[in-house]
């Protein structure tokens, strides 16, 4: 590995070989010589005389803009771990992508700050945009400009919860494992699943976190019973329950299995190695004030795998993991990561409730240390480095 140092003076890196040359970045861009001490530096690989390699991860401004006033420790985990083995990570807005080279931000060690730097053009681009409502408008151009510069790209965008499970419905493994879904056109559709199942959720197609979410329940008088993380009403019928207009989804409520009464959801971590998806770790989500939703920003709570009055069939799980990513990466341009959240009945049938392009962070250190491990190796197999 070389030392790369960068003079805030001239916004310029250097490195300190005296006797060798390298390029840089993924249009090769020369990296000029200095002796002299700089006032930060980083470690790069060398292939050949090719030094990196430069990881961009693609985000929004209101990110970068509060980078130092919040932890957003995942992203110094990740540029830590780059450090340990040779790599740099950039942090970028698709307004700071230029022709020839990204205005963005790195860790500098030193201050313990991220700091302003002009880099070459990425050898790789990591995308974090966290808004999925404007995501596609932001990044379009950024995408054509990586693609005709042969950067490569992932994740390129968030997925529905529809899209998601018409690919799965469609592969013989993960088939058997969704509950009943219906894309929510009119009351009709409701209507229909409520016959079929008496209680279902209506989930917001492109929803995370589970905002949105909602249960409705048929009682024996024929009223109607909704639930979400906030409030619990009855309808004397559901012709007056307000319901969504558009871009929803009705899907069979899974009677999955308890823990101290309360329903838990898996939470599992998925990267691709080695053209497999396998399983980065596995933590546990479980309601506690309310039953829509585990999701810790509404009330749920952390549990850990050991405390579940079963062993997980990891073997299992292993096999469901990959023929979802099989599926996903075949419909996608590049998929190498992706997080599921999965139900186990008591009789220990695993339900996929819903598969997210862009995993929430993991509260758990060592998940979140594996599926950056896994990351870096993707990141070095992409760009030869």
């Amino acid at each position: 590995m070389i030392t790369v140092s960068y003079s805030k003076t001239d916004d310029t890196w250097y490195h300190q070989e005296a006797h060798s040359s390298y390029v840089w970045g993924s249009q090769n861009i020369e990296l000029p010589v200095k002796l002299e001490p700089t006032e930060a530096s980083v470690r790069l690989r060398t292939r050949g005389n090719k030094a990196g390699p430069i990881i961009g991860i693609v985000t929004s401004s209101a990110v970068l803009n509060s980078l130092n006033q919040k932890q957003h420790l995942y992203f110094k985990e990740i540029h830590r771990a780059l450090q340990t083995t040779g790599g740099i990570l950039v942090l970028f807005s698709p307004e700071q992508f230029y022709e020839r080279y990204v205005y963005g931000v790195y860790f500098e060690e030193i201050s313990g700050e991220w700091r302003q730097a002009t880099l070459p053009l990425p050898d790789f681009i990591y995308n974090r945009f966290p808004n999925r409502y404007t995501e596609r408008e932001k990044l379009k151009e950024l995408m054509s400009q990586s693609e005709h510069l042969h950067i490569p790209f992932f994740n390129t965008s968030f997925f529905s919860k529809w899209e998601t499970y018409e690919l799965l419905s469609k592969n013989t493994v993960t088939q058997k494992h969704l509950p009943d879904t219906r894309l929510l056109l009119s009351i009709e559709d409701v209507r229909i699943m409520l016959k079929k199942h008496q209680k279902v959720y209506l989930k917001p197609i492109h929803g995370s976190k589970g905002r949105g979410i909602f249960t409705l329940t048929t009682l024996q008088d024929g009223s109607i019973h909704y639930e979400s993380s906030r409030q619990k009403k009855i309808y004397s019928s559901l012709e007056h329950v307000p319901l969504p207009t558009r871009s929803y989804i009705v899907q069979e409520t899974i009677e999955t299995d308890t823990l101290q009464d309360m329903r838990y959801d898996l939470r599992i971590l998925a990267n691709r190695f080695k053209k497999r998806y396998i399983i980065s770790g596995i933590g546990v989500r479980q309601s506690e004030r309310q039953s829509v939703t585990t999701h810790t920003l509404n009330g749920g709570i952390l549990r850990s795998i050991e405390e579940l009055p079963f062993d997980i069939d990891t073997s299992f799980l292993t096999s469901l993991i990959d023929a979802c990513g099989q599926q996903l990466h075949q419909h996608f341009q590049f998929v190498g990561e992706f997080s599921l959240d999965i139900g186990r009945t008591k009789t220990g049938d695993y339900y996929i409730f819903e598969i997210n392009a862009k995993p929430m962070i993991f509260d758990e250190p060592h998940i979140r240390s594996i599926g950056i491990k896994h990351l870096i190796r993707l990141f070095y197999k992409l760009t030869n480095f």
